[in-house]
């Protein structure tokens, strides 16, 4: 279904509508108004370090947009546009952002415990350092993201696109990685402990130093995996598995 986009908003508006929503937080809504800029077309607008918790923003055009130490719990951002925004420190928790636009967007240390980006383009997005705890990317885009040092522990990110990504470092703890597309992928140094990798493509992925022990790769693929075969010793494989030489699995003694 189509929608229609409101014409932008003047400076002096825009800051009534804040002024209200501070109001609306502040008496625990009992007075002023929540934020609805749903459907709005907000390019390139700098709301560096606003309060927006549980606005609602989405289908809203943010493109370019300055969010950066902006408090957005809560906030409704589905299917809304983030194409190369800034959203450094950002915090995102249990904010909605499925089916959003974030492709080159700026996440670095942004705070996305709980979140929901379900089906989110990621492309290329810098997540480095951020906090992902529990945070469902199910099915999400994230081609050449940076994802390095990153905390995605108990992460969703099952069936999503991970293309030459960069997890170096990175904290997957009981992840989700199930049926996921890691070819390519950088996990140099990851903790993968325990980690849920069933049905996904691991071939040409670097795995030099990451910790496999406890982690699920039956039927994944390793062909031309970058790894030692004592990584794998501790991990869960079967006849379904792809080892790094392209021969079938168990790997012996796992």
């Amino acid at each position: 279904m189509k929608f229609i986009l409101r014409r932008r908003l003047s400076a002096r508006k825009l800051t009534k509508i804040l002024e209200a929503h501070q109001l609306w937080i502040g008496s625990k809504e009992k007075e002023g108004t929540r934020i609805d800029l749903s459907e709005r077309n907000l390019k390139g607008i700098n709301l560096e370090g606003k309060d927006l918790r549980g606005a609602d923003l989405a289908k809203t055009i943010l493109a370019g947009a300055n969010l950066s130490m902006a408090d957005l719990r809560e906030a409704d951002l589905s299917k809304s546009n983030l194409d190369n925004a800034e959203l450094r420190d950002t915090d995102l928790r249990e904010a909605n952002l499925s089916q959003a636009n974030l492709r080159d967007a700026d996440l670095r240390q942004a705070n996305l415990i709980m979140a929901n980006l379900s089906r989110a383009i990621l492309a290329r997005a810098s997540l480095r350092e951020a906090n992902l705890f529990k945070t469902l990317i199910k099915g999400g885009d994230l081609t050449e993201a940076d994802l390095s040092g990153a905390d995605l522990r108990e992460v969703n990110l099952s069936s999503a696109e991970l293309t030459k990504a960069d997890l170096s470092q990175a904290n997957l703890i009981m992840a989700n990685l199930s049926k996921a597309n890691l070819c390519g992928a950088n996990l140099k140094e990851a903790n993968l402990f325990r980690a849920y990798l069933k049905g996904s493509d691991l071939s040409r992925a670097d795995l030099r130093g990451a910790d496999l022990s406890g982690a699920n790769l039956g039927g994944a693929n390793l062909e031309d995996a970058s790894l030692m075969d004592d990584q794998l010793k501790d991990a869960a494989t079967d006849e379904t598995t792809i080892l790094p030489n392209g021969s079938n699995g168990p790997f012996p003694g796992s």
